[in-house]
């Protein structure tokens, strides 16, 4: 069981509490250049009599990632049952590689597919991208050999075991995918004994899973669900408390049923179909005509484009509004981090990764700079790009270029550079700061350091690189090409030889201590003079107005529509300084014991500005006791401002119970405490009215 003492205890604590069995699931990720044959290969396992496309035919190539479910293989041991497998086929063209590292993860297993075309920089490639982020997976090679192509160069499986001995490379040797013969059946069989070993297949699960997925799978015409839907999915089918629920969650992103991100502000969402957003980000990266020659695309045309696109067969409308202010904002900082916003052009945003590739007029190397560089083995696509995203508000206009930018604080300026190294394949990013106090030019070195950490740590956990201090003798001080030495270096030929280092360019011994006090602040040690990662940069300061929402079940559409409200509103408000946060509180308030819920209940509610409530055609067991303390909380020290909204809309007579007394009665009962409630006939007519309410308190809370 992978997460070490802390999984297994977890486990054994679920253990106790629920009946366990046994699931037998994983994810394949199918990867490769493009026109190898990956989509084919895709639609062969669904379907071995799929008609194959001649080589010679031009076929449109994967957009982004193709996602199927529920391909069974046998398992080998026949006692056992068969493995459900999920296949994700990843576009193959270069433009699209940079999203790839979201999508690939451990506890799966990947098909690399070739053909004759593929060399030894493509097989590395792939080799390396799945070495930061899912190097404790198999890696199967396979190479696709159309017939009448020439002999496919051998993959010579030994030289890449030995360059990656972390990975696990198998030979699966070659296919004419075109004409399936005895090795189609000799491929099949080792998928299935490959996935066998998987540690996720047979992993021992909870018995109320099995209903979660069935109930989530349900869902799949839509394209997304929130956190607190899962926990409610989770609760009704008797998995009670939250971290059982991420647990299970944790479970179905592994195999490939759903994509969650953990960290960030994507955390709280659950996407159900990842086809729906790779397909409307890749298209638009893949569309020269979205997107011009200078990086640049316009809001209005983009919509315009999604809005005339259909995602793919299985989605027979394009994107609505909303869904484009979604997947605009996916696109921007803390989510993707494909593009920024320009302040000099409103409504303009810049992609870096589209960006020419042509340096604006600089002194690129000023004498007495502070210089320093992350260097790298093998660099993965995007980084540079996304710390530009990062970095945007501190960007000199026009100045940014597809390997570079340049960046202004308070009167410094920097130069951040990705270069290649005469060392074959390594990669390096330049920083070189310009100001003229010291102490300043490294802090702004910390924030840029900070940023390429927090690439680092939250999307490849298992990269590779050295921090590169620059000399700083009086010739290296003043040379093009100073010496530079790993810190790990350094650090250890301050414990075993001594306090200097002879430099090679300057010809002369240097103070190593001075070297790495001229680049590190005291901050980035710890109390034993160990160098530690940097904290992630705190939030400004904000004035948080916390607004409790409580609506049942079936007014859940209305709910997200709000939550979506108040996702705009924020961006209105973030100006000001002021940051409205959503609590919400799904109907799980009317099943869950009044002795489980009345503590974390209390809790959120005495901690809230605004408490509003959507009713239909019911009120809840609990909801008029937990109403009266609400109320009775606003009439002693007048907080929460309480609000009240019956949805005013046709209702089906049939479903029509004994139930809607509640509401009849809820009803006068807020009429006796003096309390007025709001009719909203839609969800449109709820955000306006609430929105009036808000500007009018705004400024008293």
């Amino acid at each position: 069981m992978d997460g070490g003492n802390e999984a297994i205890q977890e486990y054994f604590r679920q253990a106790e509490k629920y009946e366990i069995e046994k699931t037998y699931e994983a994810k394949i990720l199918i990867v490769g250049e493009s026109g190898v044959g990956k989509t084919t290969l895709m639609e062969l396992l669904f379907n071995p009599g799929h008609l194959v496309p001649s080589p010679e035919s031009t076929q449109p190539s994967t957009l982004g990632v193709v996602v199927k479910s529920d391909r069974l293989f046998k398992h080998p041991d026949k006692k056992l049952p068969n493995i459900k497998a999920h296949i994700w086929d990843f576009g193959g063209q270069d433009i699209q590689h940079m999203l790839h590292q979201y999508f690939l993860t451990d506890d799966c297993m990947y098909i690399l597919l070739a053909d004759e075309s593929t060399d030894s920089a493509h097989y590395e490639y792939w080799f390396h991208v799945i070495n930061l982020s899912g190097k404790n997976s198999p890696i199967l090679v396979l190479l696709n050999r159309h017939k009448g192509q020439n002999a496919v160069i051998p993959f010579d499986a030994k030289l890449y075991k030995e360059t990656f001995p972390n990975l696990k490379i198998l030979d699966l040797g070659e296919i004419d995918l075109g004409n399936l013969d005895h090795r189609w059946g000799d491929l099949i069989n080792e998928l299935a004994f490959n996935l066998s070993k998987l540690p996720i297949v047979g992993q021992q699960t909870l018995k109320p899973w099995k209903a979660i997925r069935e109930e989530i799978e349900k869902l799949r015409p839509k394209k997304y669900i929130l956190i607190e839907d899962f926990d409610e999915i989770c609760y009704r089918n008797g998995l009670e408390e939250q971290r059982d629920a991420r647990f299970l969650l944790n479970y179905l992103h592994k195999i490939g049923f759903v994509l969650h991100y953990e960290e960030g502000t994507l955390q709280n969402t659950i996407f159900l179909d990842p086809n729906w957003i790779t397909h409307a980000i890749y298209d638009v990266l893949s569309d020269a005509v979205i997107i011009n020659k200078n990086g640049q695309f316009k809001k209005d045309q983009l919509y315009e484009h999604w809005q005339s696109n259909l995602c793919d067969k299985k989605h027979t409308q394009a994107y609505s509004q909303d869904e484009c202010n979604y997947l605009l904002n996916l696109m921007l900082k803390n989510h993707f981090e494909v593009c920024y916003s320009l302040e000099s052009k409103p409504s303009y945003y810049i992609v870096p990764t589209k960006l020419p590739n042509r340096k604006p007029e600089h002194e690129f190397e000023a004498p007495n700079s502070l210089r320093f560089l992350y260097l790298y083995p093998f660099i993965p696509e995007g980084l540079l790009s996304r710390l530009i995203v990062r970095m945007q508000e501190y960007i000199e206009e026009g100045k940014v270029w597809l390997t570079g930018a340049i960046f202004h604080k308070d009167g410094y300026s920097a130069v951040v550079l990705q270069q290649d190294t005469a060392q074959e394949g390594a990669k390096y990013i330049g920083i070189s700061i310009n100001g003229a106090e010291l102490y300043k030019c490294q802090e702004f070195l910390r924030n840029i350091r900070r940023e390429i950490e927090h690439i680092h740590r939250s999307t490849f956990p298992y990269i590779k690189y050295s921090e590169m201090v620059v000399c700083n003798c009086p010739v290296c001080k003043k040379h093009q090409t100073p010496n530079f030495y790993a810190y790990e270096n350094l650090q250890t030929y301050l414990e075993e030889r001594g306090k200097e280092i002879f430099c090679t360019v300057g010809n002369q011994k240097v103070d190593i201590r001075q070297m790495i006090d001229e680049v590190y602040l005291p901050e980035d040690f710890d109390r034993d003079g160990q160098k530690k990662l940097i904290a992630p940069k705190s939030e400004i300061k904000k004035k948080t107005i916390k607004i409790f929402l409580a609506s049942s079940f079936e007014l859940s559409e209305d709910r997200r529509e709000f939550e979506i409200f108040i996702n705009r509103k924020n961006k209105e408000y973030q100006k000001q300084g002021i940051f409205l946060k959503l609590v919400i509180w799904e109907d799980f308030i009317d099943t869950m014991p009044a002795t489980r819920l009345q503590d974390e209940y209390n809790k959120a509610i005495a901690d809230c500005d605004i408490f509003v409530s959507l009713f239909h055609t019911k009120v809840g067991k609990y909801t008029n006791e937990e109403f009266d303390k609400v109320f009775g909380s606003f009439k002693g020290n007048g907080k929460p401002l309480v609000y009240t909204y019956f949805k005013d809309a046709p209702i089906n007579i049939s479903k029509i119970t004994p139930e809607i007394n509640t509401l009849l009665g809820f009803k006068q009962k807020l009429s006796d405490l003096g309390h007025f409630h709001t009719i909203y006939s839609n969800t449109d007519d709820l955000k306006s009215k609430f929105g009036e309410q808000l500007e009018k308190v705004m400024e008293k809370l």
